[in-house]
């Protein structure tokens, strides 16, 4: 739902607290325990997951645990679409995100610079924004490590390489002069397999990921080796990020559901990963 130009909460208090003093007693118990990396470098991009806090929560909080103190203003934040159509990629066409803890509002120059950059591939739409909660999720993470910060929410089918090239063109051409920026993709990994097969499926992506090699993401996606709900996010930023300079990429950590929920028969990963350039 949209009101007064910002699109509301859909998944507040079912996958994170909607009470605004649990979210942030959550959120930090996350980063109390979260482990600490060393990144010598300049952050251009990061992979987080997207599924319940209780679920996913800890392996996002790693991620963002590197950005206390980062002096970024506009975070580009890609999804996938779950229940729309997307026809390229959806900017949303409305002042910006609502949370629990506030409100976060979009970058309307930077927006109009992505959509003047590229063939119509970025174009101002409520598609895919408004029962989303890929994008959701990520911001009361943000609110917690960042200040005076704006985002740009942008949502496409999990699968669309067609335009991974092209909107990492558009992200290049916008960023190349700028140093204030992060471009987030978020995705979880393999969905609904048994423990062991899902470890499997998801170490192609993993050492995908590791190597900095999105072009072989797309070959392993489309052979049926490895699954990602949002592989052409995480494609578009790597390939961005590599086109802005990038040279280095880590995985974090690593989990799947199994780790809260016990089921091993049917479980869900999740990555969480760094992207930077030596500076």
């Amino acid at each position: 739902m949209i009101t007064n130009g910002y699109r509301l909460p859909s998944v507040a208090g079912s996958f994170y607290p909607s009470d605004p003093g649990k979210l942030i007693s959550q959120i930090d118990a996350f980063f109390e325990k979260a482990p600490k990396f060393d990144i010598d470098g300049k952050i251009i991009g990061m992979i987080v997951p997207h599924a319940g806090y209780i679920s996913s929560g800890f392996t996002a909080a790693i991620a963002y645990n590197l950005l206390f103190g980062k002096p970024i203003k506009n975070v580009v934040i890609i999804s996938p679409s779950h229940h729309e159509f997307i026809r390229g990629v959806s900017l949303f066409d409305g002042m910006g995100y609502l949370t629990p803890l506030g409100r976060v509002d979009i970058n309307k120059e930077l927006s109009e610079e992505l959509m003047a950059s590229g063939n119509n591939t970025i174009y101002r739409s409520s598609d895919g924004h408004r029962g989303e909660h890929s994008i959701e999720v990520q911001i009361p993470f943000l609110q917690r490590v960042l200040s005076d910060f704006k985002i740009i929410p942008l949502v496409m089918i999990h699968d669309n390489f067609e335009i991974s090239d092209s909107l990492s063109d558009i992200l290049y051409k916008v960023f190349s002069n700028k140093d204030d920026f992060l471009i987030i993709a978020t995705s979880d990994l393999s969905h609904h397999k048994s423990y062991d097969l899902a470890h499997k499926y998801d170490y192609i992506i993993r050492n995908d990921i590791e190597k900095f090699d999105p072009d072989s993401i797309i070959q392993n996606i489309m052979n049926g080796k490895t699954e990602a709900c949002g592989c052409a996010p995480i494609v578009s930023m790597l390939k961005a990020s590599k086109k802005l300079g990038a040279s280095h990429s880590k995985v974090l950590h690593y989990s799947d559901s199994s780790t809260v929920f016990g089921d091993k028969s049917s479980v869900v990963g999740y990555l969480s990963a760094v992207i930077w350039k030596p500076v």
